[in-house]
């Protein structure tokens, strides 16, 4: 009698055995799947970073140098004159907007905007003296001068990556700044001026001056280049930020299609002003 209860009872363990186990699982699992995969609460997982980002002005010049072949500077007189290579100084304006992407104020993702003007001189060969000219309607001996300037100008979109090498609560200090540029043409013009001198017909010494403004051939729409900065950014207020910057564009495409092989790159500097947004 006490083998047979006692067979009873482990056949009645055995059978219920899986049952509890099943649950038992159930329960571990549901548990162990709340404690491992359950979504933080927000406040747990968020960035801290605060939603804010600095948008202002920014003004300065470029120092502008041209690259080119040697080509004609002029083609209204029987002497040609050449010219190759220039420079010159012109302004740069434009936005800055800079999204911090750190808590430390030191990652920016940047986007600029700018006018940016790349107008500058050629140098030419002139003056040439005692050359076969046309003036007055004649053809004679006399003297030439030309000049050659070019108003060129961009749309300049910029979008970048600046470092900043000081861990503070606002942009402070020494920073470095690259960004990839795209140009849009907004202006492309040859100014020319020539200057001839000789006799005129009744033997008195005159001069005439020719000027003329026409496209610039085989100018390109678009303009691709790389900028490379160093700035200094002092806060003013928990608000205010000037930054003054120095940099060089480099230029990754020529400026038109012709022969000239023209390139035109700038050392540039401008004083920026920040005003700081927080988004809510």
């Amino acid at each position: 009698m006490t083998h047979r209860a006692l067979l009873v009872l482990t056949i009645a363990s055995l059978a219920a055995f899986p049952r509890f186990s099943q649950a038992q699982f159930a329960d571990r699992s549901a548990s162990g799947a709340s404690a491992e995969f359950s979504t933080p609460a927000p406040d747990t997982w968020a960035p801290t970073v605060e939603k804010r980002f600095f948008a202002g002005l920014s003004g300065g010049i470029n120092l502008i140098h041209y690259h080119t072949a040697s080509f004609s500077a002029q083609n209204l007189q029987p002497t040609v004159i050449t010219a190759q290579d220039g420079s010159g100084t012109s302004i740069l304006i434009g936005a800055s907007y800079q999204f911090p992407i750190s808590d430390s104020y030191q990652n920016f993702f940047v986007f600029e905007t700018y006018y940016d003007s790349k107008s500058a001189s050629f140098n030419t060969d002139s003056p040439k003296n005692n050359v076969p000219v046309s003036f007055a309607g004649e053809s004679q001996t006399g003297n030439l001068s030309s000049t050659l300037k070019a108003r060129l100008s961009y749309l300049l979109l910029c979008l970048g990556y600046k470092y900043s090498f000081i861990a503070a609560p606002m942009p402070s200090g020494p920073s470095i700044q690259v960004a990839a540029s795209l140009g849009i043409k907004m202006a492309g013009t040859f100014d020319k001026e020539v200057i001839i001198s000789g006799t005129s017909s009744s033997g008195q010494a005159e001069s005439q001056t020719e000027t003329t403004s026409v496209a610039i051939d085989g100018a390109k729409t678009f303009r691709f280049g790389f900028r490379g900065e160093l700035g200094y950014d002092i806060p003013l207020s928990e608000w205010f930020v000037i930054s003054p910057i120095v940099g060089y564009d480099l230029p990754l495409t020529r400026v038109d299609n012709s022969d000239r092989d023209w390139t035109a790159s700038s050392f540039y500097s401008a004083l920026v002003v920040h005003l700081r947004f927080v988004l809510d």
